[in-house]
Parts: structure tokens; C-alpha cells; sequence
């Protein structure tokens, strides 16, 4: 009886293992599907980069790459991926801003830039987390 519970727990095992790697099996890959409007939808936040660290009153010079398709954009901070501050409500797409951070924003190793597109709600990107110490 141990032997058959073994020879079925081994025979489970191969058969997920083979169709969870089908892809190396039959040569086939899963492509990703855009719609034309989806694959127009990509912003890249270049800066500020991941862990600097900045004060109240320091300037941040915020670079993002998009689409060309996208033409305003609106700028948002974030602390721990919850709404903080809106920057810049809508702005020409220009690829970068400056930022004064303000003296009332509190000390946090959380936050991180929104950017998105005023009008392609599916067009949005994130830097990454940066910090604002005193």
C-alpha cells in the first residue's frame, strides 16, 4: 500500500512538473497581448532613484521617459503607497520637474512618485522609494 500511495504522490509530482514547463516541451511561448492602445501606456520614472535621501527645502529633479502618445501628465507623492501630496495636478509631458520638497513633510523612508496620464488611465509609473530626513 506504501508503495502505490508513493508510486501516485511520484506520478502527481512529473505531471504538474511537466505541465507547469510545457513551454520547454512543445517549443511554445505565452505572448503578451496588447490592445493598440494598451501597448501606448508606459511611463518610466528615472529619478529620484531608489534610497537617496533629501531634506525639507532640497530640490528633486524628477526625469521620467513615456510615450509620446501621452501628452499631460499629474505628479503625486505617495508615502507607503498611500496618497500624500499632489505636486502637479496636469502638466505638459515634458520627461522632468522640480520639486521643492516642502518643511511640513515629515520624516519617512516611504515615499515614492506617482506619474500619470491625465487622460490613458492605464498610464502610470513609480519611482522608487526614496527618503526625507531631517
Amino acid at each position: 500500500m506504501r508503495i502505490l500511495i508513493k508510486f501516485i504522490l511520484v506520478i502527481a509530482f512529473l505531471s504538474v512538473l511537466t505541465l507547469g514547463c510545457r513551454d520547454s516541451l512543445t517549443g511554445e511561448t505565452d505572448q503578451l497581448e496588447y490592445s493598440e492602445n494598451e501597448a501606448f501606456n508606459w511611463i518610466v520614472v528615472e529619478s529620484p532613484l531608489a534610497a537617496e535621501i533629501y531634506q525639507p527645502g532640497d530640490t528633486v529633479d524628477i526625469k521620467w521617459k513615456s510615450n509620446a502618445e501621452i501628452k499631460n501628465v499629474k505628479l503625486t507623492l505617495l508615502k507607503k503607497n498611500y496618497f500624500e501630496l499632489v505636486l502637479v495636478e496636469q502638466m505638459e509631458n515634458t520627461g522632468h520637474y522640480s520639486w521643492i520638497i516642502p518643511p511640513s513633510l515629515t520624516d519617512s523612508h516611504h515615499y515614492k512618485l506617482r506619474i500619470q496620464s491625465t487622460i490613458r488611465e492605464g498610464a502610470v509609473g513609480y519611482s522608487r522609494e526614496f527618503f526625507v530626513l531631517r
